[in-house]
């Protein structure tokens, strides 16, 4: 069986094809990660259409390949929003530092529940003050985003879900209306079986290969 491996770094995403028969890989190959449409010391963004592109061509060396199972790896700390009109954001990198880390609601947190910490770049203390205007806005890490690239579903493993700071990792759930932190995400995460959720369902031409995911796999969900 072939495998193909896409490591998605900030600087470089890696490529790679092994074949577990042949205990051999066939193919390796770096191409760089899109660059910033906005990087002014504070805010870094990237357009989403160039991650697209990369992605989906990614893809193609897959298929040429005939690989059979895809494994991905994710910068965290980043995201990207699907508004209620239905647009998209472009991707708010891990590197963007406009976040406030300063909010006493924040602050209130245990985030080493999360699995991280209060600090600029992360995307909920960036989500925070934007919590008026953010209303019914669905949320995606990268990795999330690139599964609903792929497959149409936004899901991701839980440690990258946690790493936005909205869901602590012992059960995935958000603080909830019921907290006097209401900016958070009103409904718990979902977990699924794996092999319910790596099916690809898309009409793509990859449409028939699977992730190897892990057993429990959370829908990022909409926020605020």
């Amino acid at each position: 069986m072939r495998f193909f491996f896409m490591d998605i770094g900030s600087t470089f995403i890696k490529l790679s094809v092994y074949d577990s028969d042949k205990k051999e890989y066939l193919f390796a190959q770096k191409v760089p990660f899109p660059q910033p449409m906005l990087a002014d010391g504070v805010h870094f963004t990237v357009e989403r259409r160039a991650i697209d592109a990369v992605i989906l061509s990614a893809m193609e060396t897959a298929h040429a390949h005939d690989c059979k199972k895809v494994l991905i790896s994710v910068q965290m700390h980043g995201y990207l929003l699907r508004y209620v009109d239905g647009t998209m954001s472009e991707y708010i990198s891990w590197q963007d530092q406009s976040g406030d880390d300063s909010a006493a609601a924040l602050r209130a947190i245990d985030f080493s529940r999360r699995g991280t910490r209060l600090k600029k770049n992360l995307p909920l203390a960036k989500l925070y003050p934007q919590r008026d205007t953010l209303v019914g806005a669905e949320f995606f890490t990268l990795g999330s985003y690139v599964t609903h690239l792929l497959t149409g579903k936004n899901r991701t493993h839980k440690t990258d879900a946690c790493a936005s700071g909205l869901y602590p990792l012992d059960d995935l759930r958000g603080i909830g209306r019921a907290s006097r932190d209401s900016f958070c995400p009103r409904s718990a995460m979902r977990s699924a079986p794996a092999a319910a959720i790596a099916a690809c369902r898309s009409t793509r031409r990859w449409a028939t290969m699977r992730s190897a995911t892990s057993a429990a796999e959370p829908t990022a969900t909409r926020i605020f």
